[in-house]
C-alpha cells in the first residue's frame, strides 16, 4: 500500500509573527517516493509560494524539511501547504474531498490559523 504525501507547519506555542517577512519551516514525508515540491500560503490557498527543499536524494522514508518566506501584514492569517511527491501525487484542500471512514493518514493540506502583529 501506498503512503500519503503528509506535511505539517512546525510552530512553536510561543512564536509570534511579526508583520512583514516571516521564515515559515516544516517537514513534509511521502513513503518510499521523494517529496520533490511544497509550496505554502498565507491566504489560504488563494496563491501560493514555493518552498526550498532540504532532504537526502537518497533516503526514502525520509523528513523532507521545507522552509519558505511569506511576507504578511498584520492581521489573521491561514496558513496553508501543500506538497507533491515524485509520482506526482498531492494532496487534497480539504479532508471532504476523499472518504476515509475513521481519517486514517489524513493527508489533506495542512492549516494553522496565526495571528500577525
Amino acid at each position: 500500500m501506498d503512503q500519503p504525501t503528509i506535511l505539517r507547519v512546525a510552530r512553536s506555542r510561543t512564536a509570534a509573527l511579526k508583520s512583514g517577512s516571516n521564515r515559515i519551516r516544516g517537514y513534509a514525508v511521502s513513503g518510499d517516493r521523494a517529496v520533490v515540491r511544497v509550496d505554502v500560503s498565507g491566504n489560504g490557498g488563494r496563491s501560493w509560494v514555493q518552498a526550498e527543499l532540504e532532504h537526502k536524494t537518497d533516503a526514502p522514508f525520509a523528513w523532507t524539511f521545507w522552509s519558505a518566506d511569506l511576507d504578511l501584514p498584520a492581521g489573521e492569517h491561514e496558513l496553508a501547504v501543500r506538497a507533491w511527491d515524485e509520482a506526482g501525487q498531492t494532496q487534497p484542500a480539504l479532508p471532504d474531498e476523499i472518504w476515509n471512514h475513521k481519517g486514517y493518514l489524513c493527508a489533506c493540506w495542512h492549516r494553522v490559523r496565526v495571528n500577525v502583529t
